[in-house]
């Protein structure tokens, strides 16, 4: 399995969102859910995408997520992250290791090339919503954002 650099796989995360957000320009709804509130709430997240989608859940369809656990089957692999191929249990929770193991200057140079999205999803240093959670209006019950 190919593994890339991290500024090669900021160039992908960058076309990736672009080609997200170009879809906005065509009238596409989409929804925003940042990376911390899944991990957060996996239950209500998955929830409200599916409400998003209009395919609502009922208990029964979110039974396979418990807490901070979930159990996966194997066909649940799409691309991305190679860990995707683990079936079982695994716990859901925020990596932060790159924090500390990523070296600064390939830090620096993740940040120089995602900084505008950075800003535009407000998770840069500066954004407005730096440090909060950005629930989506359906797991929020102010229905905020």
């Amino acid at each position: 399995m190919p593994r890339f650099s991290p500024p090669a796989t900021a160039l992908r995360w960058v076309a990736s969102n672009l080609m997200v957000e170009s879809l906005g320009w065509f009238g596409v709804p989409r929804l925003l859910m940042r990376y911390e509130t899944l991990v957060s709430r996996p239950q209500a997240a998955l929830a409200a995408i599916a409400s998003f989608i209009g395919q609502p859940l009922g208990p029964q369809a979110m039974a396979f997520v418990q807490g901070a656990d979930a159990w996966l089957g194997s066909h649940h692999t799409v691309a991305g992250n190679p860990m995707r191929m683990a079936a079982g249990h695994i716990s859901i929770g925020l990596d932060e290791a790159w924090r500390t193991s990523m070296p600064s200057v390939q830090k620096a140079q993740v940040t120089a090339l995602t900084w505008p999205l950075l800003r535009h999803y407000a998770q840069g240093a500066d954004g407005p919503l730096a440090g909060a959670e950005n629930i989506p209006a359906a797991l929020d019950p102010a229905g905020g954002r």
